[in-house]
């Protein structure tokens, strides 16, 4: 979800000229604020009635501090062995990568965070490598907690100045925030957010700020509850992903991966390119939940179903008045057009059950990596990019990895 367009929002603000609006029989009280503020707007465009506006940068405002956990788990609809081919991979690394089941925990305060994740074990003796991420407000961490391997310490991290990340790194974010992303709260975790120290934004504001058009707003029922529906006109985010340099997108992936994963996703980027310019996000929103989302889709025009996300279980975070999401299912669709009277054919799901949300605020250390088993190896860019490898020692301390390792301490 990025940007958006400009159109038509109410058929029934008819006298603009004069500044004033008719509406049809009926219409709900969203219908009706939207059209009373179109009358000033230029002719074939929207505004968000006030009242959701505000609402909106409200539990944005109210989300931090949080800590939250989460399982998250794919489903393919397609057959393994045709997933295999379209990757070029064998069938335990397509199941791995389409059909996958993890755990997730992040914790977001005052602009710093701290994330992980680590896949569930597929096997009874497997042991699943923790993946984490973190920004202190100063420096950014990777790092990556792994079992030994043949008696030898697994676990790294890495740690970066935030003033060390290029111009083209600025929208790349390192860890999930699904939760956030299915409420669209902005958290301010992409490299550019985190130096300028952005607040968190509404996703839906920050859409219709960066250029997004509002088309409509309407009330309407969803499963029994009065919603408000609004449509907004975007640039469509992958067909604007596909605008990068594919020679620098192969040169930054060599020897990172393998040459097959290399040409899949270059020929991905090509094919995205042929994707349309523009997409219609709808959201629905539900005004007893302070207008949280209940659903989020998402069509190529005319009726191109893309997507489609459902958020269920709401709660209220502590006693702040905004509210969480304890359940979503994300559904990916096949992208070609449907007959009439018939459904869109379903080729992914991803299911997000938040098993555990806090509101408490934590201690400033907790945004920092610290590995202090013996042996790890810490990584440490400074200011001028120059890295420095360390190791663990037995008392904690760093040894610059290119010097000899202290002999433990013995006695006569």
């Amino acid at each position: 979800m990025t940007r958006l367009t400009r159109r038509s929002a109410l058929r029934s603000a008819a006298a603009a000229v004069a500044g004033v609006v008719l509406l049809r029989k009926g219409a709900g009280p969203a219908e009706a604020a939207a059209a009373a503020a179109s009358a000033s707007q230029p002719s074939g465009s929207a505004q968000l009635p006030g009242v959701i506006g505000d609402a909106l940068a409200r539990n944005a405002a109210a989300i931090a501090p949080i800590t939250i956990r989460w399982t998250s788990r794919a489903r393919s609809m397609t057959e393994l062995e045709e997933l295999a081919r379209s990757i070029n991979a064998d069938n335990e690394r397509a199941d791995r990568m389409f059909n996958d089941y993890r755990h997730y925990r992040l914790t977001f305060q005052d602009g710093k965070y701290r994330a992980s994740h680590q896949e569930e074990p597929r096997e009874p003796h497997d042991v699943p490598y923790i993946s984490e991420s973190a920004f202190d407000g100063e420096f950014t961490y990777g790092g990556t907690l792994r079992p030994p391997e043949d008696g030898r310490v697994q676990t790294m991290y890495l740690k970066t100045p935030i003033g060390n990340y290029k111009p083209q790194e600025q929208d790349g974010r390192y860890l999930s925030a699904d939760p956030f992303d299915e409420m669209a709260i902005r958290l301010p975790v992409r490299i550019g957010d985190l130096r300028a120290k952005s607040p968190v934004r509404s996703e839906i504001l920050y859409m219709l700020e960066q250029g997004a058009t509002l088309a409509g707003v309407h009330d309407v029922e969803l499963e029994g509850r009065k919603m408000v529906k609004l449509r907004i006109h975007a640039d469509d985010p992958e067909a604007l992903a596909a605008r990068v340099d594919v020679d620098e997108v192969r040169k930054e992936l060599t020897g990172l991966t393998t040459q097959a994963e290399i040409d899949r996703v270059i020929e991905e980027l090509k094919r995205n390119r042929g994707y349309p310019t523009k997409r219609l996000f709808i959201f629905y929103l539900e005004p007893a939940l302070n207008y949280a989302v209940r659903r989020r889709e998402e069509f190529w025009e005319p009726d191109i179903l893309l997507a489609r996300v459902d958020n269920d279980g709401y709660e209220k975070l502590g006693e702040r008045d905004v509210f969480v999401l304890r359940k979503s299912v994300f559904s990916a669709y096949n992208r070609k057009p449907v007959p009439a009277g018939k459904d869109a054919t379903l080729v992914q799901t991803r299911t997000m059950e938040v098993t555990q949300v806090s509101g408490d605020p934590k201690p400033p250390q907790t945004f920092a990596l610290s590995y202090n088993e013996p042996g790890t190896h810490v990584y440490i860019n400074d200011e001028k990019g120059k890295q420095t490898s360390y190791i663990v020692q037995d008392d904690g301390t760093l040894l610059d990895s290119r010097r000899r390792p202290r002999r433990s301490p013995t006695t006569r």
